[in-house]
């Protein structure tokens, strides 16, 4: 896939492998994921959860379910995740780049984008894939069930003072642990 070649240089990615977004009018989208960020020494951190949310009105209709990845490609949009629940679009003060799932990133002029937002519609159909004004929120309640009590994504993906070996696969799957 096309956005692969962005992970090798990504400083973090941000895994939704089900958006749903649904809506008559208005519509609302929403789905949970995790945040990963490449430390100094190229091994990624183990996940942190976040919830993505949104919804936006004017004339639309439809349902669609689809898989988001969130290539973070500089240390502002990682801070930002990180620091403030970022709010996708310019009020974060980042750059977005949506590419569906059957654009080649090369073929656009956001390759200088912080964030590329990469979207493969699996069920159903909308009018296009729209993240601006979305907010990733985290998610404490996963966090702690799966790390403990008092987990944080700070902890989590900047401090690496907590782990579960069964990230190691989604670690893997990335390019190294």
């Amino acid at each position: 896939a096309a956005y692969w070649r962005f992970v090798k240089d990504a400083q973090g990615v941000v895994v939704l492998p089900r958006v749903v977004k649904a809506g008559f009018l208005g519509a609302a989208e929403g789905g949970s994921g995790v945040m990963l960020a490449r430390g100094a020494d190229g091994a990624w951190s183990a996940p942190a959860f976040y919830t993505l949310g949104g919804a936006s009105f004017g004339l639309q209709i439809g349902i669609q379910s689809t898989e988001v990845l969130l290539i973070l490609r500089t240390d502002k949009a990682v801070r930002a995740f990180l620091d403030h629940q970022a709010k996708l679009g310019a009020d974060a003060g980042l750059t977005v780049g949506v590419f569906g799932g059957g654009l080649e990133a090369s073929t656009t002029t956001n390759l200088g984008a912080d964030v590329l937002a990469f979207a493969h519609s699996v069920v159903g159909a909308f009018g296009g894939v729209a993240l601006e004004g979305a907010v990733l929120v985290r998610r404490k309640d996963l966090n702690e069930a799966y790390y403990g009590a008092g987990a944080t994504p700070q902890a989590i993906i900047i401090d690496r003072s907590l782990e579960n070996p069964d990230a190691d696969g989604l670690r893997a799957a990335l390019g190294g642990t």
